[in-house]
């Protein structure tokens, strides 16, 4: 029997075992390459942002009968942790901003133009309006006029703000479009006007404006920006037109940029335009040669990017339902892979690797390949198990995989003897009833989730004997069971509708269910951590649940994600590392759960290639491979992370945050030391991700930054003893595990 293909096909991976030996190869600290620093909500839907100084000036439309459409002043001056200071709310719908000395001159749609006195930025106030006689959709300002576009109505409007407070039209002139952007450059506005365009416009008398050039972009031309000699246009899904405006009367693209979502807003600095594209979230695009740009780096966000403002080695992403964004784009790239990554020939849907050994499941063969130099792997041997291989667990010397039959063949757990590579063997096969869906191991028993159409059970196998497997306990369930995590003396199941249930497994021959969650949105798959439970949903993103008591447990957290499809997803110390499939391409999330109740996406891989898919990943030996359906296995380096005893899934670098003693014995004072001056505190959690204390500044020797912790709380209190977690503000990512004993 066969299941049916699943609409999302995720693997899960949590892991805080001890290993056993130090990794072979480096970790990379994923905070050199773009990556998110803070974020914060607004109360309508961000559409658009400025920056000037300290401040981001955020234009809230309203896409759904509770959003709010507001101005609002966030303080950015700390990029970790923005605050919202000053809210003025608007009439019908902010879509655009410009700022001028201490105004804002706000695209109000129907409303017109709004302009906002900043001066105060806790208190801003509407201090005057100009209705437009359109849907104001675009706002520009230069010396003492504001350049106002209207939409359906095509026009621009130059506006004579000589007085902020009593704003005049002096010119207008109609567009045979639908104008949307409007950039300044000289005496000339660029107008992006949408189905019509790039227009440049003479507006050296602002009253008598007047045409002069024309270029057709192949898409909507909805966002515009000049810098030097060339026009830089949104094109929507037609991605980033780059136009020669040398000759403003002869116009031409030169080049188009394709990117993996639709181009909504672009902001140059330096030699980079930064792009937002929807759900894709922000792409940066290196312009040091205009006639080649070249693609360098992203990060896909959960809410839309419509608005984009880079300052320096910021970049201010307004992103839609998820509100201000900040990234660093200190280093634009992306996290590189390594070397092309495996092709086994054939679709992929599951991967393990442990030491310098991979095994790859592509379609119903297991193929072994030596990573010894994981940029240019090495294939050893190939053996068929089955017609799909589902997932894979490697334990010693035996490869354990499920794998999925067409009828009258059985699907079967496929024990694989791999004591040498290039000739394994089948050293035993246990048939299964239903279709295998995923498979952990826990000690000398397996567990595996398997399903079909609305049936699902958990199958307790003992491995004890690899040559004769046994199944020696089970659970029938009315629903599909799509994943399994396991932890202690407990199995998490992904139970689709029945949402999280939690399985006691002390007694493999007898498993109770003990608790379930079905108000959690459809997961399926699951991995738990220390306390916490990670479920995927292709409804619900990412739900982090609560379960240091298993038969109570509680959602504390979700993420949003920009597709309904969620692929495979494993734990990395601080991170969650989830992959994603947006339309035909699939791309790594990094998720930042140092405090789980608290998570937020921390940064993309992107580039698996097109007609990929989301399907395996497996995290060990400083390595990260993902199973991504056509495109075989991709091969990264895994983010570093600073871990005072040696963990599994990464190592530490010599300039993370150090702990001595650790453990520590109560009253010992510890000490916490860092190489950088730029981090500005540090902050102690709970292991539930409770904040217990906050560390000033630190002292400053040399180039390390030192913190003194107590053991005690905010309030002076000695902590109980047990695992806590030490975190480094500003300056990147930097963690510590500190074990408290008493």
């Amino acid at each position: 029997m066969r299941s049916p293909s699943f609409a999302v096909a995720l693997l899960l991976l949590c892991s805080n075992a001890p290993r056993e030996s130090l990794a072979d190869f480096p970790c990379i600290d994923y905070a050199d390459y773009i990556h998110r620093t803070g974020g914060i909500e607004t109360h309508g839907r961000a559409a658009a942002v400025e920056v000037r100084g300290n401040y981001a000036f955020v234009a809230d439309e309203r896409r759904w009968p509770d959003d709010v459409p507001a101005l609002e002043v966030v303080e950015v001056s700390n990029p970790w942790s923005p605050q919202v200071v000053g809210r003025v709310d608007l009439f019908e719908s902010a879509l655009d901003v410009a700022i001028s000395d201490s105004y804002a001159y706000v695209a109000d749609a129907s409303f017109g133009l709004q302009v906002v006195d900043i001066s105060n930025p806790q208190n801003p106030s509407i201090v005057a309006r100009m209705e437009t006689g359109g849907w104001t959709t675009g706002v520009a300002v230069s010396d003492h006029y504001a350049y106002v576009v209207s939409g359906a109505q095509g026009k621009l409007q130059i506006v004579d703000i000589a007085d902020p407070r009593a704003p005049c039209c002096v010119g207008v002139i109609t567009t045979p479009g639908e104008a949307r952007g409007v950039a300044l450059s000289g005496s000339y506005a660029y107008v992006a006007d949408w189905n019509d365009g790039l227009r440049i416009i003479d507006v050296t008398d602002p009253t008598a404006p007047a045409f002069v050039g024309i270029v057709d972009t192949p898409g909507y031309a909805g966002r515009v920006v000049v810098s030097g000699s060339y026009a830089f246009v949104a094109d929507d899904a037609a991605g980033l037109q780059v136009v020669d405006v040398a000759d403003p009367q002869a116009p031409h693209i030169v080049t188009t940029v394709g990117l993996t979502g639709p181009a909504k807003d672009v902001s140059v600095s330096g030699s980079l335009v930064y792009v937002a594209t929807g759900y894709s979230g922000l792409q940066a695009v290196d312009i040091a040669d205009p006639t080649s740009p070249r693609l360098v780096g992203g990060v896909t966000t959960c809410g839309g990017a419509s608005g984009v403002c880079a300052v320096g080695s910021r970049a201010y992403v307004a992103d839609g339902s998820a509100g201000l964004i900040i990234f660093d784009v200190s280093n634009p790239a992306g996290v590189p892979r390594l070397g092309s990554g495996i092709d086994p020939g054939d679709y992929t849907m599951a991967v393990a690797h442990s030491g310098t050994l991979a095994c790859v499941g592509a379609r119903g063969d297991m193929a072994l390949y030596d990573l010894t130099d994981p940029e240019n792997p090495q294939w050893l041997s190939a053996i068929p198990c089955g017609e799909m291989i589902t997932g894979i667990v490697i334990e010693g010397d035996y490869a354990y995989c499920g794998c999925e039959n067409y009828d009258p063949n059985p699907s079967a757990l496929v024990v694989v003897d791999i004591r040498d590579p290039r000739n394994p063997a089948i050293a035993s096969t246990l048939p299964v009833e239903l279709a295998p869906a995923d498979l952990k191991l826990s000690g000398d028993y397996l567990c595996l989730a398997t399903h079909y159409y609305d049936t699902g059970q958990l199958n307790l196998i003992d491995r004890s004997d690899p040559a004769n497997p046994r199944l020696v306990g089970a659970l029938d369930f009315q629903v599909d069971v799509a994943g399994v995590a396991v932890r202690e003396r407990y199995a998490y199941l992904a139970a689709t509708s029945d949402g999280l249930v939690i399985v006691d497994i002390l007694d493999p021959t007898n498993p109770m269910v003990v608790s379930a969650s079905p108000d959690l949105a459809w997961p399926v798959k699951v991995a738990v951590g220390e306390g916490f439970a990670y479920l995927v949903s292709p409804y619900g993103g990412l739900q982090i649940v609560d379960v240091q008591d298993p038969l109570d447990p509680r959602a504390v957290a979700h993420i949003s994600t920009a597709s309904w499809s969620m692929g495979a997803v494993a734990c990395h110390g601080p991170y969650v590392i989830y992959q994603e499939e947006i339309g035909q391409e699939a791309r790594l999330q990094i998720v930042d759960v140092t405090d789980p109740v608290q998570a937020l996406v921390f940064t993309t891989v992107k580039g698996f290639g097109w007609f990929s898919s989301a399907h395996g990943v497996s995290v060990s030996n400083g390595l990260i491979l993902l199973a991504s359906g056509h495109s075989g296995v991709t091969i990264l380096s895994a983010p570093c992370f600073a871990t005072n005893d040696t963990q599994e899934t990464g190592l530490a670098r010599q300039d993370d945050l150090r702990v001595t003693p650790n453990p520590a014995v109560a009253g010992v004072p510890m000490r916490l030391v860092a190489v950088g001056a730029e981090y500005e505190s540090a902050v102690i959690h709970d292991i539930a991700g409770r904040v217990v204390t906050r560390l000033s500044k630190g002292s400053l020797a040399g180039a390390e930054r030192e913190w003194i912790w107590n053991g005690r709380d905010e309030q002076g209190r000695a902590v109980a003893s047990g695992v806590y977690l030490a975190r480094l503000v500003g300056g990147g990512m930097r963690t510590a595990r500190i074990v408290l004993l008493r």
